[in-house]
């Protein structure tokens, strides 16, 4: 007998042969099998027995795990990066059929998930295509546990990477080369691109009440979101019925945060990778799904125009001025499950009835929470109460929630809802009651005590007895198995009632399904209703968590608006202030404005320099969120990007030093900054050697204050020597940390003021650690002789006119003259009075430029 002879080997090689480039999980039975290379695999990858078994002539290596705990080594292979094809059994085993049907009934991928278990209730997972052209760049996106299809389009390469980097994709294809953080993109087939096929996948998929829109939508448009479209049906095996709308996000109205700024700012985890004590870990007071994934959305792209914000600034008003209604609205959200995805689940015939009680409790939840939104007079759009009440209603006469609640997962429809189910469920608790006085009727007349009547999928009904009793069994018993201690039978009074309960269920779970799916379709009709609601909860929940923290922190509205001015007093670090409840926060204020663009911040380390630096861009960041900011007052102006350079950065395993990622993070800033700009800049320069690293400080500075649209920066420095720069920048301004030096010790203020810092108290700092007293008495010394050379630095940084490196092209020729004759002039043979006579010379040439 060869392998393609034995049926369910060859039912798996039809399978595998559709999904080659997929670890098959094969179900057999309470197991999902894997076969040859598959089972190679996961068993070393996922450390399980690899076995083999017999079929035909050969042993083939086998692997697997219990369905009930599937969950937890799915999770694993997909966050490998691994294709997984389950094939699941189509019909109910028993022991008429010798081979149940099979056939895949899902494909996982990292951005193509809709398990529950799989995914972050908070988090969104998305897919993304990148479609690269010589005009434009598009990327389209989809979560497809929710539905959401977003589509973007960029100019540049290297704003199109950032962004996929700082939107955190799960999966990306792409019509040509590519890399993100490193990692090669997968390319798709350029067939995906033709744009008739595009425009031809989205008319058929959205239908022709949306062809009028889909002709208004650029060429780049139309292919990158078709192409994701038909690449998610095609290879994944699914029709994609969530996805009813396609949403153009403008970038031009979103504030821009690129992924360093997200990382140097620990918007969504620490530089430890840990997500505790991260920005959104401080500030999150969601309690649904929604809103958690509203707020992460939205912290990655903030509101760069003023009405958005406004509005939601009246909304924390207004719920503030009624604080007492929020302890209601809180208990409401945290009983509110996640409607977006269970709707999703509902069209795409993935639901599970406790879906759909989870559902129907949710939207009991939130028609209070409208009432109490009714009553705080929220400007957000409302829902349809009727159809909220309709859909409620549906689930409500169908569902017997107990039987669900309960673990059930068969026989869950309420009495009355269907005569015919009705009838078929009583006659088959009927039957198996049959079969329990049966067998007491058998102990009866057999006399066994311990007779019992079991069920088996592969035997159906039996009777079993033990071996101690074998002599006292009728004749009228067949045997059918022998145990190691028992025996099973069966009589014809069993078969008949086995036939009879059987049919009666087979029927019954048939009519179940059927009822299960009408009660899915008729759900499926308020797919476009539930994902409003959906959204609502979402706004009502991000509106609730802004209100909370901002009444627990003491928070105030910054006026926003399109100025150059920046101010807020007494502004406080929003992550250090609520992780560090027990301690007091020392609160700084920053002033800018165009006479005032660019702070040069000094001071000692540990004095607060990089805690004022972060503060001010958080709360910048905050404001453009639409949540109140943590100050005495703010006035924030519309900022289109925060840039941030902080820290060292190297990275070794892209050949990159510590210096050279410095470099190309200021040249991307740079490159991209405007006048509505904020950057934070940390210690530019430290990468190198000082005097390098000095004259590159002392260069951007020169470069970023004389730009006649100067973005307002903040410029934290070791480099006292620069503070010098003032008496020629007169936008820039010095600030230092304070410090208050006791004898030998020293007391960070965390008190940022005006002025300069002319020392870093950097021995100090090591002595407080413990450094040995030879070390740090030694150091002392050496400080003392570095310093007369700093003061020949300093004198030369004085006279900075003669130094600067911007100067326009006329000056630049005027002193490329003066620097030619010096280079002509044959100083060697110059007699004394004739240097004196060239030098005045060369002076007086100099002094009239500068006239000039």
């Amino acid at each position: 007998m060869k392998d393609k002879d034995v049926p369910i080997l060859k039912q798996y090689k039809e399978i595998k042969s559709n999904f080659y480039d997929s670890i098959l999980l094969f179900r057999m039975g309470d197991f999902y099998e894997t076969f040859y290379d598959d089972a190679k695999f996961i068993s070393s990858f996922l450390n399980i027995t690899l076995t083999s078994r017999e079929y035909g002539k050969d042993r083939v290596p086998l692997a697997g795990f219990p369905i009930k705990s599937a969950d937890q080594y799915i999770r694993k292979l997909v966050e490998s990066g691994k294709k997984i094809a389950i094939a699941d059994q189509l019909e109910e085993p028993n022991k008429n059929v010798k081979l149940v049907k099979r056939g895949v009934v899902e494909v996982l991928t990292p951005g193509t998930i809709m398990r529950e278990s799989l995914l972050s209730e908070k988090e969104n997972n998305f897919f993304a295509l990148t479609y690269i052209d010589d005009e434009k760049n598009v990327v389209s996106t989809l979560d497809i546990s929710t539905g959401d299809v977003f589509i973007y389009d960029f100019k540049g390469d290297e704003n199109m990477l950032d962004f996929l980097r700082g939107k955190d994709i799960k999966e990306i294809v792409s019509n040509r080369k590519l890399k993100v953080d490193e990692k090669e993109v997968k390319v798709i087939d350029e067939t995906f691109f033709n744009f008739e096929e595009c425009f031809g996948v989205l008319k058929n998929h959205f239908g022709m009440d949306r062809i009028e829109r889909i002709k208004k939508m650029d060429e780049k448009l139309v292919v990158a979101s078709g192409a994701l479209l038909s690449f998610i049906k095609e290879t994944y095996s699914t029709s994609l019925e969530q996805v009813k709308n396609i949403e153009y996000v403008d970038l031009s109205k979103r504030m821009v945060l690129d992924s360093q700024t997200l990382k140097n700012l620990e918007i969504f985890s620490r530089s430890n990778g840990e997500y505790e004590n991260s920005f959104l870990h401080s500030i999150d007071r969601t309690k649904t799904p929604m809103g958690g994934r509203a707020l992460r959305e939205i912290l990655k792209s903030p509101f760069y125009e003023k009405n958005s914000i406004n509005k939601s600034y009246e909304n924390i008003e207004r719920m503030l001025l009624k604080y007492d209604l929020l302890k209601s609205l809180k208990e409401l959200l945290s009983n509110v499950g996640d409607v977006e995805r269970i709707n999703a689940r509902i069209i795409s015939k993935r639901a599970t009835p406790r879906c759909l009680v989870n559902l129907k409790e949710s939207l009991k939840n939130t028609l209070k929470i409208s009432e109490i939104v009714e009553n705080l007079s929220l400007d957000i759009e409302r829902i349809d109460r009727n159809i909220v009440e309709r859909v409620i209603q549906i689930i409500d006469i169908s569902i017997d929630e107990n039987v669900v609640l309960d673990g059930g997962k068969e026989k869950f429809f309420k009495s009355g809802f269907d005569p015919e189910y009705d009838r078929l469920k009583e006659l088959s608790l009927e039957s198996s009651k049959s079969i329990y006085m049966m067998e007491d009727e058998e102990k009866k007349r057999t006399g066994i005590n311990n007779l019992r009547i079991g069920y088996s999928t592969v035997m159906g009904y039996y009777i079993e007895i033990t071996n101690s009793n074998l002599d006292r069994v009728p004749k009228d018993y067949i045997r059918k198995q022998t145990l190691k201690n028992s025996e099973r039978f069966v009589n014809e009074k069993l078969k008949q009632y086995e036939i009879e309960i059987l049919t009666a269920e087979e029927r019954l779970n048939k009519i179940e399904r059927e009822l299960y799916d009408k009660l899915i379709e008729r759900l499926s009709f308020y797919y476009i209703d539930l994902k409003k609601v959906s959204t609502f909860i979402g706004k009502v929940d991000l509106l609730y968590s802004y209100t909370l923290l901002s009444y627990e922190n003491d928070y105030v509205k910054p006026e926003i608006g399109d100025f150059y001015e920046l101010f807020i007093e007494d502004g406080r670090h929003p992550v250090i202030e609520i992780v560090n409840r027990n301690e007091r926060f020392i609160p700084n204020s920053l002033y800018m404005d165009d006479k005032r663009s660019l702070i040069l911040l000094t001071g000692p380390n540990m004095s607060g320099k990089s805690t004022y630096l972060r503060q001010n861009a958080l709360i910048i960041l905050m404001a453009h969120i639409g949540l109140f900011v943590p100050a005495k007052k703010a006035k924030i102006p519309l900022t289109d990007r925060i840039f941030t350079r902080i820290g060292a950065s190297d990275d070794l395993s892209k050949g990159v030093s510590t210096f050279m990622a410095e470099m190309l993070e200021c040249s991307n800033i740079i490159e991209n900054m405007t006048e509505k700009s904020f950057i934070v800049l940390d210690e530019i320069g430290r990468g190198t050697s000082t005097f390098d690293g000095l004259s590159i400080a002392w260069a951007i500075i020169e470069y970023i204050h004389n730009l006649k649209g100067s973005p307002k920066t903040l410029f934290a420095t070791h480099y006292h020597e620069l503070t010098e720069l003032k008496s020629k920048l007169p936008k820039m301004f010095n600030m230092t940390a304070k410090v208050r030096k006791y004898d030998d010790r020293i007391v960070f203020l965390k008190k940022v003021v005006e002025g300069s810092s002319d020392e870093s108290y950097g021995i100090e700092v090591a002595k407080m650690a413990g450094l040995p007293k030879e070390i740090t008495d030694n150091a002392s010394q050496i400080l003392s002789l570095l310093k007369e050379s700093e003061m020949n630095v300093k004198e030369k940084m004085r006279d900075v006119s003669q130094l600067s490196l911007f100067r326009s092209s006329k000056e630049n020729e005027k002193y490329e003259e003066i620097i030619k004759m010096i280079s002509e002039k044959d100083v060697e043979n110059l007699t004394p009075i004739e240097s004196l006579l060239f030098l005045n010379d060369v002076k007086r040439k100099i002094e009239k430029i500068e006239e000039d």
